[in-house]
């Protein structure tokens, strides 16, 4: 009985993403549309001999907008909604506590991202010349973007908990959105291009570093790790401290 429900739960929650037209747009059509854009037009000038390395660090760059755009606005967009109608008082009311179905969203919006990152991978391999890494690097590539994407959930969910209301939290995540599209390289401007104190706040970002020189680890080049396991120690405790945040403001208010 247990497990049928959490099937359901589940595939309640694959619905409920599914159901929202823009997380899969921004997730999916967007960084398809802009791989292969960039790929074949923006670097059609790029000599061919360095065309496949281009085409490779645009790949992982824009990889990063599909948990950008699907566990960061999409599930904060899904998530407000849900508490400005009461839904997860009434699930509680049927013995599903917080916790419970937090779980299931994370199974839905993991197994959400893994199709999406398929269906993208695809795209790339059929569209572009992509240089692939050793499995080894690509076991460690794989686990940063689930990482990565745990992280940004965490952080949505606190930022809609707090919130509980969808046009100011969608606007929130949405402005977050861009902002970390423009220091990551994915909006023209390169990250090494950016002013001097724009870096400085955006190597405190996983995704900065995904779109600056990680290609070096990915081809299996010397390559220093060290920035980037500091952001994510960082964008890590950021999302515990904003979660923790979120549950004693609505302590506070008597509305947890």
């Amino acid at each position: 009985m247990k497990r049928r429900r959490d099937v359901q739960m589940i595939i309640y929650e694959w619905k409920c993403i599914v159901g929202n037209i823009f997380s899969i747009l921004f997730g999916l059509v967007f960084p398809i549309f802009m791989l292969l854009f960039m790929g074949k037009i923006t670097f059609s000038d790029v000599p061919k001999d360095m065309l496949p390395e281009v085409q490779t660090q645009l790949y992982i760059t824009m990889a990063m907008v599909i948990p950008m755009a699907i566990m960061f606005i999409g599930y904060a967009a899904n998530y407000a909604q849900e508490l400005e109608m009461k839904i997860p008082l009434r699930l509680q009311l049927f013995g599903l506590k917080p916790q419970q179905t937090l779980v299931y969203r994370l199974v839905a919006y993991l197994l959400c991202i893994t199709v999406c990152l398929i269906l993208y991978t695809i795209a790339a391999v059929v569209g572009l010349q992509i240089l692939w890494p050793t499995p080894g690097r690509a076991a460690v590539s794989i686990a940063c973007f689930y990482l990565l994407s745990i992280v940004f959930l965490v952080i949505s969910h606190s930022i809609a908990y707090a919130i509980q209301k969808f046009g100011p939290a969608y606007g929130t995540t949405m402005i977050i959105y861009f902002a970390l599209m423009f220091v990551s390289g994915m909006m023209g401007a390169r990250p090494e291009q950016l002013p001097q104190g724009v870096t400085m706040v955006a190597k405190l970002i996983p995704t900065y570093h995904f779109g600056y020189r990680y290609i070096d680890f990915w081809l299996g080049k010397s390559y220093n790790a060290a920035p980037l396991v500091q952001a994510f120690l960082f964008s890590s405790a950021i999302a515990i401290l904003l979660f923790l945040g979120s549950v004693s403001f609505r302590r506070r208010k008597g509305l947890a």
